[in-house]
C-alpha cells in the first residue's frame, strides 16, 4: 500500500513527527499521542506488524490525533483500521478490556501538542540498534532527526508526567477524546 505520508515501519515516532507537519484538512487542531503502560507491554489489535486477528505487543507507539468539526481522529500509519479514524472506534477495536487477563496489558497515553513535538523531537535512533551496532529494524530513508539541545524522545514512553505532556489511562483518554470529548 503506497502512502502519501513519509514512513517506514518500525519507527512511529518519526512516522508523526513528519506527519504532524502535514497538511490533514479539516485538522483544527493536532496532538501526538505516546502509548505504552508501566510494564513497557501494551498488547494492540489492528497493527499491520501483527498475525491477522492477533495482537502485537509494543513497547510504545506513537499516533497523531486530528481534531476534525465534530471529532477527534486517529491518524496510525501502522494500523488496518484507515486513515482517518474515529477515537471511539480505534480504542474499541485496538484494546481489548472485557478479559481480566489483559488488564495489566492496557494503555496509558502521554498527550502533547503536535507542535511542541515537532519542536522539542530527538532521536539518534539508537534504541533501533543492537548491542553489536546492527540494524534491529532498516531506518528510514530520510536523516534522523537529532536536536543536541533537547533529550531522546524515549522520555516520553515512560508514562510519567512531563513538562510538555498529559498522561491519561484509557478511560481518561476515552472520555477526554470520543465522541463528544473536548481537549
Amino acid at each position: 500500500m503506497t502512502r502519501p505520508y513519509a514512513y517506514t515501519p518500525f519507527y512511529c515516532e518519526e512516522n508523526v513527527w513528519h506527519l504532524g507537519a502535514a497538511d490533514i484538512r479539516p485538522a483544527l487542531d493536532k496532538k501526538v499521542v505516546f502509548i505504552s503502560n508501566p510494564l513497557r507491554q501494551c498488547l494492540m489489535w489492528g497493527q499491520r506488524a501483527a498475525r491477522p486477528g492477533q495482537p502485537v505487543q509494543w513497547d510504545y507507539h506513537v499516533i497523531l490525533l486530528a481534531r476534525a468539526p465534530t471529532e477527534w481522529q486517529v491518524w496510525d500509519l501502522d494500523s488496518i483500521w484507515g486513515l482517518p479514524v474515529s477515537v471511539t472506534e480505534y480504542i474499541s477495536r485496538s484494546f481489548v478490556t472485557t478479559r481480566p487477563q489483559l488488564m495489566p496489558y492496557l494503555p496509558m497515553f502521554q498527550v502533547l501538542a503536535a507542535t511542541t513535538y515537532r519542536e522539542i523531537f530527538s532521536s539518534d535512533r539508537s534504541h533501533m540498534r543492537t548491542k553489536t551496532g546492527q540494524w534491529l529494524k532498516p531506518p528510514p530513508p530520510w536523516p534522523a532527526i537529532i536536536r543536541p539541545d533537547q533529550p531522546h524522545f524515549r522520555y516520553l514512553t515512560e508514562m510519567r508526567p512531563t513538562a510538555v505532556s498529559t498522561l491519561m489511562d484509557l478511560a481518561t483518554f476515552r472520555v477526554t477524546f470520543g465522541a463528544g470529548g473536548e481537549f
